[in-house]
């Protein structure tokens, strides 16, 4: 039985495997890279003096929590083993 939130998303989204880790890992990523951004890069911004490394850094800076909120999720939701030792 699907709760009401899953009716939310498109079948091809409700599909995916693990979709409701990746949707929270790019809300994660939104927040998190835009106040990186803002802190990091905000005044450059604001001033016009975007110079042209930015181009590769602002989407790295969302890209890297992205990563690890999606790495974490996984790890913590796979089996754990315990030691036999």
């Amino acid at each position: 039985m699907t709760s009401g939130h899953d009716n939310n998303h498109s079948p091809e989204i409700r599909a995916l495997p693990g979709w409701r880790i990746l949707l929270r890992s790019m809300w994660i990523s939104l927040v998190v890279g835009t106040f990186l951004v803002a802190v990091n890069q905000g005044d450059l911004l604001l001033d016009g003096r975007a110079a042209p490394d930015l181009y590769w850094k602002i989407p790295l800076t969302y890209l890297t929590p992205f990563l690890v909120a999606t790495v974490s999720a996984v790890l913590s939701a796979a089996p754990r083993q315990g030691n036999a030792g």
